[in-house]
């Protein structure tokens, strides 16, 4: 209790600075002059970003087309599969674990 109220008694001390009332305006004068200087170089902000947009989307269309074009291509070739056949030997099958065991 001691420690807060020495830290308000020496805050009491300190001088209070008065708000600049012109302060607000000048930060806003500020900003909206930096937002002119911003978008002076912008040329055609609001329709290149839906004309780039628009464009990749046509060509991702015609690759996809194109892309399956191809497969067409190929499948009217006849594919020929040949069948082998793969033998697995089962070595537990011709000897049981327990003569295995047993033999040791």
């Amino acid at each position: 209790y001691e420690n807060l109220k020495n830290t308000y008694e020496l805050s009491d001390k300190i001088p209070r600075l008065e708000p600049n009332p012109f302060l607000y305006t000048r930060i806003k004068s500020k900003l909206e002059e930096y937002e002119k200087q911003k978008n002076k170089y912008r040329t055609y902000p609001g329709i290149l970003q839906p004309v780039f947009i628009s464009l990749m989307l046509i060509i991702a269309v015609l690759s996809g087309i194109k892309l399956g074009s191809l497969d067409k291509i190929n499948s009217d070739k006849s594919l020929y599969v040949s069948h082998t056949t793969e033998y697995y030997f089962n070595d537990l099958a011709q000897e049981n674990a327990e003569v295995l065991l047993l033999n040791d």
